[in-house]
């Protein structure tokens, strides 16, 4: 198991002296009197995890001068919204508060992105002298078990020679030679020994290989430069429905993305559905899952790649998956103001 604690390296926000809650000291952020209602964003934690997350920790230090009237609510993104985890009171001064955010921050990708919020709350009421808020540090714990490497043995004139020509199939090759070991990198790995029959066995250290499977969209009733598309109109209420096949060497998901161009810059109102099941065997909504509507912020003419993994929870191997994507273009959180163009899903996964 891998466990860190990071810090912030960058924010933006109104609250003042903002860099001070990089560090664990008594130095802190703050606001003060008839300063409720203000947010500061943190970000750059640095993470690069891999595998599955066990636990996600926001241990802010902060305190406020009455906690009955005045208080710091605490939140963390998780890749489509802000998500409340914890509110700091009254305490002494730099005092520790640890938030779980385990059931929002729960993949690889999200940690790795992970950002925090702090909001001010109150500072308008009570005693002038203790309508403050601060915070000292807002640190980020995760820990995590990282992917195992798989380890396979073959007698070395079955030994499949393709691992060798690409090696990123083959990490590491160890071979028993005449009672020796030899240990090479599997390219530079000697063939003749293999051809000779002077190894007897080899042992091979594998990388899990990541694949990707792109499904272009199957009725197109539009177009964005010379890219086919699937237009979603700004205004109204659209759905999308893309049927993905998932390959038969599925092991694990990495990332699921639907990839589209907008027509401007702003927040594109989505949420997502799936039915899954597999051919001759199950139902075609045997399974299902979803993603919350919500706001994720897009760029125009960007080829954004919109993560819908948490959609895809429980697929396997020669499933197919019917993806419905909706994009409530009439509501006023959507702010793109422009039509969507979808041009494709691409799912990455390891074998």
């Amino acid at each position: 198991m891998t466990a860190e604690t990071r810090s912030p390296t960058s924010e933006s926000g109104t609250w003042h002296d903002p860099t001070n809650a990089y560090n664990d000291d008594l130095a802190y952020a703050y606001c003060g009197n008839g300063e409720g209602g203000r947010t500061h964003d943190y970000e750059g934690y640095g993470f690069a995890s891999e595998g599955m997350i066990n636990e996600v920790r926001v241990d802010v230090k902060g305190h406020s001068g009455d906690g009955a009237k005045h208080s710091a609510n605490v939140y963390v993104w998780d890749g489509s919204q802000w998500q409340l985890v914890g509110t700091i009171t009254a305490g002494a001064e730099c005092s520790s508060h640890q938030f779980d955010a385990s059931s929002f921050i729960n993949t690889p990708e999200k940690l790795n992105n992970i950002k925090t919020r702090i909001e001010s709350v109150g500072l308008s009421g009570g005693a002038p002298g203790s309508r403050y808020v601060r915070v000292c540090w807002i640190p980020v714990y995760a820990d995590w078990t990282p992917t195992p490497p798989l380890e396979e043995t073959i007698v070395a004139k079955t030994f499949p020679m393709k691992y060798l020509e690409k090696p990123s199939g083959a990490k590491e090759l160890v071979s028993l030679v005449q009672g020796a070991t030899v240990v090479e990198i599997a390219k530079n790995f000697p063939l003749i020994l293999i051809k000779r029959g002077s190894a007897s066995e080899l042992e091979s250290y594998w990388i899990p290989i990541s694949l990707e499977v792109d499904v272009m969209v199957s009725v197109p009733d539009s177009f964005v430069g010379t890219h086919i598309a699937a237009v979603l109109p700004d205004g109204v209420d659209t759905k999308l429905r893309i049927e993905i096949p998932i390959p038969e060497d599925f092991v694990s998901l990495t990332k699921a993305e639907l990839l589209l161009v907008p027509g401007g810059t702003g927040n594109l109102r989505r949420s997502v559905t799936t039915n899954f099941g597999k051919i001759g065997l199950e139902n075609y909504n045997q399974h299902s899952d979803s993603i919350a509507v919500g706001e994720v912020p897009v760029t125009q003419n960007k080829i954004e790649a919109i993560d819908v993994s948490d959609a895809f929870t429980g697929i396997a191997a020669e499933d197919i998956v019917g993806f419905e994507f909706t994009r409530e273009g009439s509501h006023a959180n959507d702010t793109v103001n422009a039509p969507c163009y979808v041009i494709g899903f691409r799912l990455t996964y390891q074998k």
